[in-house]
């Protein structure tokens, strides 16, 4: 069989490269429909599809071919993204590795990644054809989505080819609509009766009129009983014999007969055996058997098993693996074993993760899917939790005491798919099942785990419980880690940052803040010693938001650094990039555009860090943050804008992007969007969840409700907002909204505040004004630079902020206060 071109890509077709038999009708038809950017090619089993397109791509020249072959395991996304990044690799390998690392895109941020990755990446000049094969057995949303979706957005010089036996779930009726789609089904893939009859002669057959006629009757043109027959007949048999082959037990018959019979005992096991893989790999092939590749491609076998040279493995016809399926009993369990045992490893070491646990599942290897797994849980995307989490669902009891890490990655699984109490109880459980049990290094770091992440939970949840006691919880984890060896159970592990570092929920009294972050610090402790440097930086960084929410700049300043500095030395990636957010919005008060850029420079850099898991997210959120309190709104990422798109994220951990939003839609004068943004935020997962979130989402919703003309409302929740944060003074959500707030307040104070101290009112105003002259030194600044560039100022660093001060109308001893000098 030849490798070489379009006619090796991967084929479920029956139809021998070798014998295949090109139709100029049928190259007529492609030779139309490939002017659209979509081509869908739908037909039943055994049609030829893909051989049919292979053989017509080969003879267009110049067209770089992404072959992609599909199965129901590419219902899993990650699965499938796997696949069509290999597939892309040996053509565009900064592309592919691009690809992989954003993962399959879901939200709209990722789709704007994913399009101007394509854009920016891809030669338009070069003709691109990618296919799609057997895209009937997609049903995920996911998957399907991001199909239609990237049909949607046609390219220079791209064609898409769908490949099914059924209607796709994709809407074609718009493509359709628009000329953007040509459809190629059955009728037109089947034989003719002359077509048929040149196929017979092609093959030396000579057949009288009247057999080429009851032939054309019996199968209706299929191909595959087409060649099904001509098989039988090159074998000397009865031409009549075959007019119901279209029937399975036929087609099984002929199956047996024209391949499977004529084959030794040792190829006869060698199919079966391949038949229970997905994917054959020619790798796996050799490792396997010396005599598989040649095996696969010898005789009537390559008919129905294909070479696809763009992933080099081969693919056998679904019928076909149906048919060896049923021969399983040559094989004994122990055989299905070590084929699923060498599938197993042979995917976990090429990056197929999940096919790896299937494998090792099938295996009952599962200190294999230990392995695995282990790597994959706490911070794993939910979907792929959620298939670990049916796969120890599946596993025997026995296991689990057989290796311990089960239990382990069970806890973080539930934990990854938010599921708490049900985290805790299995927590719980195997403490109560292992602490009586002799000591062992095992036993210990199993309950240190355990008891960690029973912490963890409780960090996690406080929030909403308002439940602090953890110390003795974290101690006992801390405890175990040493009578184990002081050996860290599994991979490294980081911390991650939730929209607010002070874990206290709305309501709290007075001081909660400070106290939290006390006997958070005691917590931090133990997990930095026992999880190699987790939550390093975690408690200054905690010290720097609640010190600068008091606007008590010159301590959020130091903390913020110190925070920085530990995180990363200890590769604390969401600390250290918090951090970086927090001296953005530091030196934003201080009025600093030297120090903005070199922060922003710091925080594009991050996007290196290849471990920083949803970076490109936070860096959406942070930047996003920055660009609506700058005015550059041109510059926050789409889906930040929207009013209907949430981030990929948990929303409790990272409600921050809705604050985020409501400052772009302050910006833009869009002032009810800004308040049902807020509303969204207001339940046990959202944002106001947490004290200082609360304070924001009223400040900001009492300037939206004030701009809307509703200015009783805006006055009535602004003094909600004082009430929450007076007596921690926590004055910063206030004076970041700059002349916002400065109206709201003086509008306040002309009503007599009401319940609102006129002395807070007065101070807020001064400050939010004074913060309101510093954002617009920034905003020129900005602007100045967009339009000419980096500034060539002969002026010291000092004297352009004093100068560029006075220009923005501070006064002597606002300049003082906010530069550190005297009056």
């Amino acid at each position: 069989m030849s490798r070489n071109g379009i006619l090796a890509a991967a084929d479920n077709s029956p139809l021998d490269a070798g014998e295949f038999f090109e139709r100029e009708r049928v190259n007529a038809l492609f030779e139309k429909a490939m002017r659209a950017p979509v081509v869908a090619v739908t037909a039943g089993t055994g049609y030829g599809k893909t051989q049919t397109v292979s053989a017509f791509l080969a003879r267009e020249r110049g067209a770089r071919r992404f072959w992609i072959p599909l199965s129901a395991s590419d219902n899993l996304g990650e699965r499938f993204w796997e696949g069509f990044v290999k597939a892309i690799a040996p053509v565009n390998a900064e592309l592919a590795a691009n690809l992989k690392e954003l993962g399959l895109p879901e939200s709209e941020r990722q789709y704007e990644r994913y399009f101007a990755l394509i854009k920016t990446k891809s030669r338009p000049e070069i003709r691109r054809v990618f296919i799609l094969d057997d895209f009937h057995l997609i049903e995920s949303e996911a998957v399907v989505r991001f199909v239609e979706r990237a049909l949607a957005e046609p390219q220079q010089n791209v064609t898409t080819v769908l490949i099914s036996r059924t209607e796709t779930r994709i809407n074609t009726l718009g493509f359709l609509a628009h000329g953007l789609v040509s459809r190629i089904d059955e009728d037109e893939l089947r034989f003719d009766k002359d077509e048929l009859r040149e196929y017979f002669d092609k093959l030396g057959l000579e057949l009288e009129s009247r057999d080429v006629t009851d032939i054309h009757i019996a199968t209706g043109g299929w191909p595959f009983a087409v060649r099904l027959i001509s098989l039988a007949l090159k074998g000397g048999a009865a031409k009549r014999e075959h007019a119901l082959a279209s029937m399975r037990s036929g087609i099984f018959k002929l199956m047996d007969t024209a391949v499977f019979s004529p084959l030794s005992e040792t190829q006869k096991k060698l199919l079966v055996k391949l038949a229970l893989i997905d994917r054959l790999p020619t790798a796996f092939l050799r490792e396997l058997s010396p005599d598989a590749e040649k095996t696969v491609e010898s005789g009537n076998i390559s008919a129905f098993v294909r070479y696809d040279a763009y992933t080099d493995t081969f693919r056998a016809h679904h019928l076909f693996l149906e048919f060896l399926r049923g021969k399983s009993g040559l094989l004994t369990r122990e055989d299905e074993k070590d084929v699923y045992s060498r599938a197993a490893r042979w995917c976990r070491e090429n990056g197929f993760n999940s096919d790896a646990v299937t494998y090792y599942e099938k295996a009952e290897d599962y200190r294999g899917v230990a392995d695995v797994a282990h790597a994959l849980t706490r911070m794993t995307p939910p979907r792929l939790a959620r298939f670990l989490l049916d796969v120890l669902d599946r596993t025997p009891d026995w296991a689990f005491d057989w290796d311990v890490r089960l239990y382990v990655i069970r806890i973080k699984l539930y934990q990854a798919l938010a599921m708490f109490d049900e985290s805790k109880a299995e927590a719980r459980r195997v403490i109560a099942m292992y602490e009586p049990k002799p000591d062992s290094p095992e036993k210990h770091r199993l309950l240190s785990e355990c008891w960690l992440n029973l912490g963890f939970i409780g960090i996690f949840t406080s929030v909403y419980t308002n439940e602090r006691d953890y110390e003795e919880t974290f101690a006992k984890g801390y405890e175990h880690f040493e009578l184990g060896g002081k050996i860290a159970f599994g991979p490294r592990e980081r911390a991650l940052v939730a929209s607010y570092v002070c874990r206290v929920g709305y309501p709290s009294p007075q001081g909660e803040l400070e106290r939290g972050n006390e006997i958070f610090a005691v917590y931090a402790h133990y997990a930095e010693k026992a999880k190699d440097g987790m939550f390093r930086g975690l408690t200054e960084l905690a010290d720097c938001e609640a010190a600068y929410y008091k606007a008590d700049i010159g301590n959020a300043e130091r903390f913020a650094s110190i925070a920085l500095q530990k995180a990363r030395e200890a590769e604390q990636f969401q600390v250290e990039h918090r951090a970086l957010m927090f001296l953005l919005r530091i030196n934003i008060h201080l009025g600093n555009p030297a120090k903005l850029r070199e922060l922003i420079r710091r925080l594009e850099a991050m996007l290196a860090y290849e471990e920083f898991l949803n970076r490109y997210t936070l860096h959406d959120i942070v930047m996003g943050w920055f660009y609506a309190q700058t005015r550059q709104t041109k510059l926050i990422p789409a889906w930040l804008k929207s009013e209907f798109e949430k981030s990929d994220l948990n929303s409790l951990s990272f409600g921050l992007e809705s604050i985020v939003r409501t400052k772009y839609f302050l910006v833009e004068k869009r002032y009810h969007s800004g308040l049902a943004t807020l509303e969204e935020n207001r339940g046990r997962y959202g944002a106001e969840a947490f004290l200082l979130g609360r304070i924001d989402a009223a400040a900001h919703r009492a300037v939206c409700l004030y701009h809307t003309g509703d200015k009783d409302a805006a006055i009535e929740t602004l003094r909600e907002a004082y009430e929450i944060s007076a007596g921690d003074k926590l004055d910063m959500p206030f004076i970041e909204l700059g002349r916002d707030m400065r109206t709201l307040t003086s509008a306040a104070a002309k009503r007599g505040g009401g319940s609102i101290p006129l002395k807070w009112l007065d101070t807020i105003h001064k400050k939010s004004s004074t913060y309101a002259k510093k954002l617009g030194y920034i905003i020129s600044d900005n602007s100045e630079r967009s339009r000419d560039g980096e500034d060539l100022s002969p002026l010291t660093v000092r004297e352009r902020d004093i100068l560029s001060d006075i220009c923005h109308g501070l006064s002597r001893s606002e300049i003082a206060a906010s530069r550190g000098l005297s009056v």
